[in-house]
């Protein structure tokens, strides 16, 4: 039994599909045929409450990306949102805060990052500003390819109406607000040239909490890690809030 993962008989109007063949099963989405994390081998019941553990992360991920609050009072002119891409791929310890950089249109989907070299990175930087006459609470989830979940770029700040902050990572106790992208090397050793991450905007007129959504990938058949509690998808009732999703694409070119 899952609270996440339900199975239909039939694939139609179906995102994911579990593909079967000689003892060996894995997931894939049904416009794409590669598995979306490692096969498993097998029948026993060890090895399915494994594989179901997995579906469940992607089932959650999924969940998230979708997450949306359709009676929102927050209008799109209370917030901005800012982003900056690197003009040119850079190497980490290049990548200050006063990079060349140039605007995109982030609503436009997906904001492509390309790359020739996998030791010189594409980056970006993010800006939030309230805009409106109010408060705000933002907190921003980052959705990377492998099905996992973070908030560790801005895990939640208060905007008063005007203020403005920068999304930051924080390496060895240094902030900072380049935030470089990459295709990882087990995707690339797998012939993967080109992956979408998202970044979930999620604003609030009081104080909120997004730790909890924190869990580790499955790409690469991993199963530790903090992982949120399924279930609990949606904002508190007593909140009004709002998400805004900002879809990266990440592509290493080969010629």
């Amino acid at each position: 039994a899952s609270s996440q993962v339900q199975l239909q008989d039939s694939a139609a109007n179906v995102e994911y599909i579990i593909q079967v063949s000689d003892n060996t099963y894995f997931l894939n989405r049904t416009n794409n045929a590669t598995p979306l994390f490692q096969s498993a081998q097998g029948s026993d019941k060890a090895i399915a409450s494994s594989f179901l553990r997995k579906l469940e992360k992607v089932a959650n991920w999924h969940q998230t990306l979708t997450l949306s609050n359709p009676e929102t009072s927050i209008r799109d002119a209370e917030i901005s949102i800012e982003l900056l891409q690197l003009k040119e791929a850079r190497k980490d310890h290049e990548m200050d805060n006063d990079v060349p950089l140039a605007s995109v249109d982030w609503r436009a989907n997906p904001a492509v990052f390309s790359y020739f070299q996998k030791d010189l990175k594409p980056a970006f930087q993010l800006k939030l500003n309230n805009t409106g006459p109010r408060a705000l609470w933002v907190s921003i989830l980052y959705l990377g390819s492998d099905f996992s979940i973070t908030n560790q770029l801005l895990p939640k700040a208060l905007l008063d109406a005007g203020q403005e902050i920068w999304v930051q990572e924080i390496v060895r106790g240094q902030s900072f607000r380049t935030i470089p992208l990459q295709i990882e090397g087990k995707q690339l050793s797998q012939g993967i040239t080109s992956v979408d991450e998202y970044m979930k905007v999620i604003i609030s007129t009081e104080e909120l909490n997004t730790d909890f959504y924190h869990q580790a990938g499955v790409a690469a058949g991993t199963e530790t890690g903090a992982t949120r509690v399924f279930g609990r998808t949606e904002m508190p009732e007593e909140k009004d809030w709002a998400t805004k999703t900002i879809w990266f694409r990440i592509v290493i070119k080969t010629s």
